[in-house]
């Protein structure tokens, strides 16, 4: 099966994207954020587009998660 392409502007498309790449491996937050070394609040907010993550917290989740993160530059 082909790898899936999401284009995300927002950080609200951004939580979507996470969150039901979350809910699709069966985690709950409480364990997602375990798994990071982070608190289940904070990723509850980043699913609802709340709060910020830093890069590095970013890059972990997406790794954990199984996503690649690519830019595409306009010419």
């Amino acid at each position: 099966m082909g790898m899936k392409t999401i284009i995300i502007r927002t950080p609200l498309e951004l939580g979507a994207a996470l969150r039901e790449r979350r809910r699709a491996g069966g985690l709950t937050i409480a364990e997602l954020a375990d798994m990071v070394g982070c608190s289940p609040r904070y990723i509850s907010e980043l699913e609802r587009g709340k709060a910020g993550a830093s890069l590095r917290l970013l890059l972990t989740l997406m790794n954990e998660l199984g996503l690649q993160f690519t830019l595409d530059l306009k010419s």
